[in-house]
């Protein structure tokens, strides 16, 4: 390796470690380990606001992600004093993992587990064993076994065991063994 590669190769390894460091003692965007300028680039961790790329563990008290969103485990305090619960905040883009959850999500919710929507989704909200909001549902919205709304449910509402909704249905409405409404169907 020549000298002239070997300088190109420390300014190269200085400046990303600065950018990095930067970021990261200047993080404003709530927690996490970021890649990331003024919030935006690639994030690790329970960062509370982020655009991008961001990975974490467990959410918990977001505020917004914009981007990809991708959440191994189910957020944290689920279960644990409830059945389920979100952990706040809005996800724009495509929320992805085990357990996916927020109050409301905007764009394209995936979930190996389940989906958990605090208030509101709008768009493709897909959970393989269910999709679940303590609010409403619209668009494009799958259970694998269920399609559970606390509120109204609009679009397409497949479940493959049962479509619940406490508020109303509309749309085309599919249930294997029932689809169930409160309000008006």
């Amino acid at each position: 390796m020549t000298m002239s590669m070997r300088r190109g190769i420390i300014i190269a390894t200085a400046a990303l470690l600065a950018v990095t460091a930067s970021g990261y003692a200047q993080n404003s965007c709530g927690g996490g380990f970021n890649i990331a300028i003024d919030c935006n680039g690639l994030g690790f961790g329970n960062s509370d606001r982020f655009n991008g790329l961001r990975f974490n563990w467990s959410d918990r008290d977001i505020e917004a992600i914009n981007g990809l969103n991708f959440t191994l485990w189910r957020p944290r305090g689920a279960w644990d004093d409830e059945w389920m619960s979100s952990p706040g905040g809005t996800i724009n883009g495509l929320a992805f993992g085990l357990f996916p959850a927020a109050d409301y999500i905007n764009g394209v919710s995936v979930g190996i587990g389940a989906t958990i929507v605090g208030r509101s989704a709008t768009g493709l909200t897909f959970g393989l064993l269910a999709a679940i909001s303590e609010g409403s549902l619209s668009g494009i919205n799958i259970g694998g076994l269920a399609m559970v709304s606390q509120g109204s449910a609009a679009g397409l509402n497949v479940g493959c065991l049962a479509v619940v909704s406490e508020g109303s249905l509309s749309g085309i409405n599919i249930g294997g063994l029932a689809s169930v409404s409160q309000g008006s169907q």
